[in-house]
């Protein structure tokens, strides 16, 4: 449990803003610009987290900003080809 006046209660908030901002956006997609900021808040996140020696939640949500981030970004010009 994170006390009320840690430091790490204000990195748990930008973190959970941060993963916040990188799921919607890993499901809005917005023709690639959407993964493209979820890929990079999932790394955000990630290296806060890592940095934080565990102490910071949601390792899990990072992962999947970098994923289905990457997905998307994969799946971008895969659909640019097949659709011309």
């Amino acid at each position: 449990m994170i006390e009320e006046n840690s430091p790490n209660l204000e990195l748990q908030i930008k973190v959970s803003k941060i993963l916040s901002r990188g799921f919607v956006f890993s499901i809005v997609w917005l023709a690639g610009l959407g993964s493209l900021i979820a890929l990079i808040s999932g790394f955000q996140a990630l290296k806060i987290i890592n940095q934080s020696q565990d102490k910071i939640a949601g390792i899990k949500m990072a992962w999947w900003c970098i994923i289905v981030g990457g997905l998307g970004i994969i799946i971008l010009p895969i659909s640019i080809f097949l659709y011309r």
